[in-house]
């Protein structure tokens, strides 16, 4: 994990309060209530904060300091409860949050190997239970709201019900729309891209969260700017001893509960520029040089025709860096239908051209 956790000497500069952050009323975080369903599948209001705390399960992992979901259970509700008021609008202090962003790092297997035959980890970061319990409350009485502004951007993979079966038929209508109207032409045929971004998690731009989060979610940036700040502290833990710690200034926790929507807010000028150069919304018109994307989490797919992959490729190498986004080249991968016309190998100038360009390709 050395490559992976950048010290605060090479992090981007976050931004500045805004003016009357502890004062403006669009900054303040209310713990309120949610709708749920009762065991009738009728719809009901519940307080959100007492649902997360009866929500939570059972003998997960221990926070950095050993604390466990089971320990604030046993608390007095209106204990609990006030810390996480104080924590969601960013009242903790210097001490309280040095504790808050120290993580225990724990290897999830990714099921590949690297270069040298090794199994590759994905990082999983584990704060304090408080902090998972804290989170949680945001995302229960935010959802709908994570929803509708995640789903416009065709960000599917976060709050949004049944996002992978909807991605799914996406990209597998898509495919069949453009074969039923390439009338027999090989450059209307269609090209499923598989797109995924190097170290998405560890590499993300926090100045970009706490921007988008300004813009789009303002009662979470005093959360946001107590958990990203500041240079966090993350430990590797071997038979409960400390074999390895590093500094974290860069990129967003993937094992908190915040954690993919916090993810999504940093790479929000990437989805907006997407969604514009694809414009999936007018692509299934037969003039149209755009496509259809979806996103779940850090993995994209974009459908469009032939004659726009390669067009689309080299912008999207040539503008991802700029959204502080980098594509993975190890990863990327094109599926060609076939035209009939064509050998069972596809289309070999089409696949050169896009391994040129680092992208591997089938058909």
């Amino acid at each position: 994990f050395d490559e992976l956790f950048v010290p605060s000497a090479d992090a981007e500069p976050v931004p500045d309060e805004p003016a009357g952050i502890y004062t403006d009323k669009r900054y303040d975080f209310e713990i309120g209530d949610i709708w749920v369903k009762n065991s009738g599948g009728e719809p009901m209001k519940v307080p959100c904060f007492s649902w997360v705390m009866d929500h939570l399960p059972r003998y997960k992992a221990a926070g950095p300091c050993g604390d466990r979901y089971e320990h604030y259970t046993a608390m007095p509700p209106s204990f609990v409860r006030a810390i996480a008021d104080h924590a969601l609008n960013g009242q903790i202090s210097p001490q309280f949050q040095s504790a808050w962003c120290t993580g225990i790092v724990h290897a999830g297997d990714k099921g590949k190997l690297d270069s040298q035959q090794r199994p590759k980890a994905r990082p999983i970061v584990v704060g304090l239970a408080l902090r998972r319990i804290v989170e949680r409350i945001p995302c229960a009485q935010l959802k709908g709201r994570f929803a509708r502004v995640f789903a416009v951007a065709r960000q599917l993979g976060v709050a949004v019900s049944s996002g992978i079966e909807i991605a799914w038929h996406t990209v597998v209508n898509g495919i069949n729309w453009f074969l039923a109207n390439a009338d027999g032409d090989a450059d209307q045929y269609p090209v499923a891209l598989q797109v995924d971004y190097e170290d998405g998690y560890t590499r993300a731009s926090r100045a970009r969260l706490l921007r988008a989060t300004d813009d789009i979610f303002p009662c979470m940036l005093r959360y946001q700017r107590a958990c990203y700040t500041k240079a966090g502290r993350i430990v590797a833990l071997h038979n409960g001893s400390i074999v390895k710690e590093w500094e974290d200034a860069v990129g967003i926790w993937q094992g908190g509960p915040l954690g993919n929507a916090s993810f999504c807010l940093s790479i929000w000028d990437w989805l907006s520029a997407l969604y514009a150069r694809l414009m999936p919304q007018s692509a299934l018109t037969c003039d149209s040089h755009g496509g259809l994307e979806v996103s779940i989490v850090d993995d994209l797919t974009v459908v469009l025709r032939r004659r726009d992959v390669v067009s689309f490729a080299t912008w999207m190498l040539r503008e991802a860096p700029n959204y502080g986004v980098k594509i993975a080249l190890n990863k990327w991968h094109a599926y060609i239908v076939r035209h009939p016309s064509e050998d069972p190998a596809g289309s070999p100038d089409l696949m050169r051209t896009l391994a040129r360009m680092g992208c591997s390709a089938s058909c």
